[in-house]
């Protein structure tokens, strides 16, 4: 599936379905391998595996009422097994994040991420944000969703950030 979300709530503003890459309203949708199993006994969710690879708009969620204005791109591909027994899929994948930005915020030009999650624990070996005309690097991210106090490890290096550019991208 390939297209583009109209991100303006003004009359007569969709771009159609043929846009150029570096369009932020730019959607894609790829399912492959997928399979899907019924629930079985006391089940009441499916089981399913497959590859799954996605991009969409950021702005599209400005829609939804006491949304903040958010700015940005999320790409996602990943293979993917989802369990009713699990609260997340277990998978590996990597993530990428283009121009977020939410209010005047902008957190960072581009983030990309290789990314595991297995018994409802994500990790991540390696991230790189760039962010205030320099990047941060952060490896071994180790992240525990469910657990008290969602505990965070992470090593974080960053490299020829500025200051006065961070204060300016986030709006200080």
């Amino acid at each position: 599936l390939r297209g583009s979300v109209d991100t303006d709530a003004n009359p007569g503003t969709p771009a159609g379905c043929d846009v150029p890459e570096d369009d932020p309203r730019k959607v894609e949708l790829d399912i492959g391998h997928l399979r899907v199993t019924l629930p079985e006994g006391e089940e009441k969710l499916p089981k399913a595996h497959g590859h799954v690879a996605g991009r969409a708009p950021l702005p599209v969620l400005n829609r939804l009422p006491g949304m903040p204005d958010l700015a940005g791109w999320v790409k996602l591909d990943a293979n993917l097994r989802y369990s009713p027994a699990r609260r997340l899929p277990d998978g590996d994948g990597t993530l990428q994040v283009h121009g977020i930005r939410v209010e005047q915020f902008a957190f960072a030009e581009d983030i990309s991420s290789k990314f595991s999650i297995h018994d409802d624990v994500v990790t991540s070996p390696e991230t790189i944000v760039k962010i205030a005309e320099g990047e941060a690097h952060i490896e071994n991210v180790r992240v525990e969703p469910f657990t008290e106090g969602i505990p965070l490890f992470a090593n974080v290096h960053v490299k020829k950030s500025n200051f006065l550019a961070l204060m300016r991208d986030l709006g200080v």
